[in-house]
């Protein structure tokens, strides 16, 4: 067995969600300060790499805690359910894909040693970004709380906070 493999056994998976969906809440919090008005959309948002560095290190099955963490963080800001909800899929949905992507293209072992690799995943997280900024701003500006003028401008900076 490797040491990744017995690290992994060692940390149960309902503590691992639990942890992860603490960090992940944590992270947004404080992401969450740096916020343009009117509070939701961030050009710092920690949780991403986060939850990427989950589901590269403890898989895909991690989600859960992502989004219970993404949902929690959103709903405390005063967000509707329903809006919570949907941002919190939309950042589960992006993890989902950079880390499903990052995991097949780029190689643990060797890390970021070739350039190759450094470029491939920021191509990997720009794309993946995409769908956070989308269920994001979208719900937000169903329920209101983005005017239609001020889409772009929030969506721009939630991807590039991502």
């Amino acid at each position: 067995m490797t040491a990744f493999a017995l690290r992994r056994a060692a940390f149960p998976y309902a503590a691992r969600l639990s942890v992860l969906a603490l960090v992940y809440f944590a992270a947004a919090k404080a992401s969450l300060v740096f916020a343009i008005p009117p509070g939701y959309a961030t050009a710092v948002w920690l949780p991403s790499g986060i939850a990427v560095a989950a589901m590269v290190f403890w898989g895909l099955r991690c989600w859960p805690g992502i989004w219970l963490g993404a949902a929690l963080a959103n709903f405390t800001i005063g967000l509707s359910m329903p809006a919570a909800l949907g941002i919190a899929t939309g950042n589960t949905l992006e993890a989902l894909c950079a880390g499903w992507l990052a995991a097949g293209l780029v190689d643990r072992n060797a890390g970021f040693r070739r350039p190759e690799a450094v470029f491939l995943f920021a191509v990997v997280a720009a794309a993946a970004s995409t769908l956070a900024a989308t269920a994001g701003v979208g719900s937000l500006a169903l329920i209101g709380a983005v005017p239609d003028g001020e889409f772009l401008a929030n969506w721009y900076t939630w991807w590039q906070g991502d």
